[in-house]
């Protein structure tokens, strides 16, 4: 069954602390759709909101990657929810340490594959 966002807020909600980034983007998308975005249950990270998933406490937005082999996938917002952008701003004559480079590059490469 697939749920409307407003119906969604009668579910215990996980989310990640007030002020985290992805805190402030589902509560804007929660605001255009016309629903109040009040989590029961705030998680440090993502993988502690996965734990607490697994747990049947409650519904979470994760990473697909992440949830990919843990969970089952199940669509039940009728809403999509919309694409995020990340922006990485370096000075390309100061060498990268090397996980930077790694994040580079695997942005590098997300951004190829979406453009096939």
């Amino acid at each position: 069954r697939t749920l409307a966002l407003q119906e969604l807020t009668a579910y215990p909600l996980i989310m990640l602390e007030n002020g985290s980034m992805s805190r402030i983007f589902y509560r804007q998308f929660f605001l255009e759709h016309n629903a109040e975005l009040k989590p029961d249950i705030e998680a440090g990270t993502t993988d502690q909101m996965l734990t607490l998933v697994r747990s049947d406490l409650g519904l979470a937005f994760v990473p697909e990657p992440m949830a990919r082999g843990n969970l089952h996938r199940k669509r039940i917002l009728q809403e999509a929810i919309p694409s995020r952008s990340v922006c990485l701003v370096y000075d390309p004559r100061r060498p990268l340490n090397t996980a930077a480079r790694e994040f580079r590059h695997q942005l590098l490469e997300s951004a190829k594959n979406k453009q096939k």
